[in-house]
């Protein structure tokens, strides 16, 4: 069976997925607010943390890609993607910056609220900005990874970036009438997958020595094409836990030449596929319940380093699990209170629901 076969279905594990990814990133970044040093744990060169995104970037670019190839209306498509990244980061910042800010700050409220980056602070609601900022003034000057309020933000302007690539792509395949024509999609493909493996070669060799995040930037970029192609070639793709094994053989092998972003996207959405799809009929209750791996990814860096300010005495163990507790029903009430009612109002609205 192809992955065409398997891809109208509601019987998969995405929700799953993607909840035991943001958990992984959870505990990652426990580490680091922790002990002030990232875990130093990495698979084929690529930091774990980074890894458990890196199933993010995946799946979004599988489903995206299958969303607005069902819907064929870029205003659905753009209305769909704003309600799934906006509504809970609109509450965040403003929870961040009037509330946390306020009572963590080790300045003067006065001088809290009159400063310009306290402000500024909120411009992180603009995705199309990389430039992420992270300090608020006064906030987290004294714990172990100190002056940084939110680092798991810096990756939302890259999905918005990568989006934006997606409605592109799609007008250009639709001008070009590439889209209803099946050898011309074929070739359209091939030349795409070519690109994709010139990108991951000139990239690596352009970015692999930096100390930045672009070369991660690049890994992430790949691993969401990867998940686009895969969409586009479900007719012909066939789901294995072999080939996914295979996969990840060839990713370690070659693991330090120039293929490794493009393999690390090959391997990484393939088996990200296969784990979503293969296992039938297992945990699909999960589906009912929400998807908070959102809210878990927004919200847990802010919780973590509040909690290691207020209470650093506290032990590992201690730490773990009243920041993960913390964090947790924060994501319960961003998805039920804010995030699935901005969905379902784009569902009302289109008449269709968001995929």
């Amino acid at each position: 069976m192809t992955l065409a076969d398997f891809s109208p279905s509601r019987d998969n594990h995405f929700t799953l997925l993607r909840l035991c990814c943001a958990v992984g990133v959870l505990l990652s970044h426990s580490v680091l607010v922790f002990s002030g040093t990232a875990l130093p744990w990495s698979i084929v060169g690529i930091r774990l943390d980074h890894v458990f995104v890196c199933v993010f970037f995946a799946i979004s670019g599988f489903l995206i890609c299958r969303s607005l190839h069902r819907s064929q209306d870029l205003r659905y498509y753009a209305c769909a993607r704003a309600a799934r990244l906006l509504p809970g980061l609109i509450v965040l910042l403003g929870l961040t910056v009037l509330v946390a800010g306020p009572l963590l700050t080790e300045l003067r409220l006065a001088d809290y609220f009159s400063t310009a980056s306290t402000w500024r602070y909120l411009l992180n609601l603009n995705l199309l900005d990389i430039h992420t900022q992270f300090q608020l003034p006064g906030v987290f000057q004294t714990t172990p990874y100190p002056h940084t309020i939110n680092a798991s933000l810096w990756t939302l302007p890259i999905e918005a970036w990568l989006y934006v690539m997606v409605a592109v792509g799609f007008c250009v395949l639709t001008a070009t009438s590439i889209s209803s024509t099946y050898w011309l999609r074929r070739r359209a493909l091939g030349l795409a997958f070519i690109g994709y493996v010139l990108l991951s070669v000139l990239g690596h060799r352009a970015l692999n020595t930096r100390t930045d995040d672009a070369w991660v930037m690049l890994i992430f970029v790949c691993v969401f094409l990867a998940g686009a192609f895969m969409y586009l070639a479900r007719h012909t793709l066939v789901l294995r836990f072999r080939y996914a094994l295979a996969l990840c053989i060839m990713l370690w092998a070659l693991q330090h030449t120039a293929l490794l972003p493009a393999l690390a996207g090959l391997a990484i959405s393939y088996t990200t596929l296969t784990l979503a799809y293969l296992p039938r009929n297992k945990m699909r209750s999960l589906q009912r319940l929400g998807d908070y791996s959102y809210g878990l990814y927004i919200y847990g860096f802010l919780v973590q380093q509040s909690v290691i300010y207020l209470w650093p005495e506290l032990s590992w163990p201690g730490f773990v699990l009243l920041s993960s507790t913390v964090t947790f029903a924060c994501a319960i009430a961003s998805w039920h209170l804010v995030e699935r009612p901005a969905q379902h109002k784009i569902k009302q609205l289109f008449q269709t629901k968001i995929r």
